[in-house]
């Protein structure tokens, strides 16, 4: 009896560090490469939402350098949304996001403001040959701070996760399939010890699944109201297929191993 219920104690353990494992592995790939990272921000500022929500911030800035443009606000700010969405922007975006990454990653994240001065003078370009009559000029050090960006408190509770983020992508999947293996082996030979993986896997990737899937639902409730819910929303959009592919792999090597384990099993007495 001791022996069954250390073994349902070890293989929950251990299919919810299987679950830590996917979302570390995963965060590991997405959040904390920075090259994926720069190429994803470059999708985000494409997405109308985060492209019109930046197009505020620059609209702000550039009438504010430029006071006579108050009354074509809507037209800078148009102007700006347009610049934003511009596949030729990628190279600018890729060295305005790395740095970023960076500070936040290194821990700096007092350091974390998205430069925008080279959007800003795109921007002004831009309105000249709507307005060639326009006497207008680029705002000075335009950046998206920590206002926009995200709490600094939330910068730098994301700093200090990456750090366990890279640990946990390798240990956790590691330890859990130890404990399933345990479990299984203390209801069993190793038949069952590598049954308990197989069925710990397919556990793994249901809860999974339903987190990405309470996940969408939240990221579509979401208020667009600031740069960074819209580009939480956008990514979640952009990323989501990644997730539920996660979920699909590790399901189907659940069930390949659960299946592995019953290949030469002699029937069962009744």
């Amino acid at each position: 009896m001791a022996a069954r219920a250390a073994s349902g104690v070890l293989a929950v353990l251990g299919t919810l560090l299987l679950v830590v494992g996917i979302v570390a592995g995963f965060a590991r790939y997405e959040v904390l490469d920075g090259a994926r990272f720069a190429a994803t921000a470059d999708q985000l500022r494409k997405d109308p939402q985060v492209a019109a929500q930046l197009g505020i911030v620059i609209s702000d800035r550039v009438v504010a350098a430029n006071p006579n443009l108050r009354l074509l606000r809507p037209l800078v700010q148009r102007t700006a949304t347009s610049v934003l969405t511009r596949d030729s922007l990628t190279p600018l975006v890729a060295g305005a996001v790395e740095p970023v990454h960076e500070a936040i990653v290194s821990g700096r994240a007092a350091d974390a403001a998205l430069e925008l001065n080279q959007v800003g003078a795109q921007v002004v370009d831009a309105l000249r040959t709507v307005r060639p009559d326009l006497q207008i000029s680029a705002p000075a050090d335009l950046t998206v701070g920590q206002q926009a960006l995200g709490a600094q408190q939330a910068l730098e509770t994301a700093a200090k996760a990456a750090a366990w983020v890279t640990l946990a992508s390798w240990l956790s999947p590691l330890i859990g399939v130890l404990l399933l293996a345990v479990a299984g082996g203390l209801r069993g030979g190793p038949r069952s010890a590598l049954r308990f993986v197989g069925i710990g896997l397919i556990c793994a990737a249901t809860v999974f699944a339903v987190a990405v899937g309470v996940g969408a639902f939240a990221a579509r409730s979401i208020t667009v109201t600031s740069v960074a819910s819209a580009s939480i929303k956008a990514a979640w959009t952009q990323l989501a297929p990644t997730l539920w592919i996660l979920a699909g792999i590790a399901a189907v090597i659940g069930v390949v191993v659960t299946a592995v384990t019953h290949v030469g099993e002699g029937p069962r007495r009744t």
